[in-house]
């Protein structure tokens, strides 16, 4: 089962493109960030998103 608090940090990163934003608005870390998404990747067995040194795109 997806954990709700996965898709939230999915989510907040979609929306302000940058990891270390993302971390900040959780109070989180920017590698807790990187661990959800990968969590998410894991479950649908799909990449979510391509990274580009400090950019990414959706897939």
């Amino acid at each position: 089962m997806l954990n709700p608090s996965f898709l939230k940090t999915f989510i907040a990163l979609v929306e302000t493109k940058i990891f270390t934003k993302t971390a900040e608005i959780l109070h989180m870390t920017q590698p807790g960030v990187s661990q959800h998404v990968k969590w998410m990747e894991d479950y649908f067995g799909e990449p979510l998103i391509v990274r580009e040194g400090k950019k990414f795109e959706l897939t």
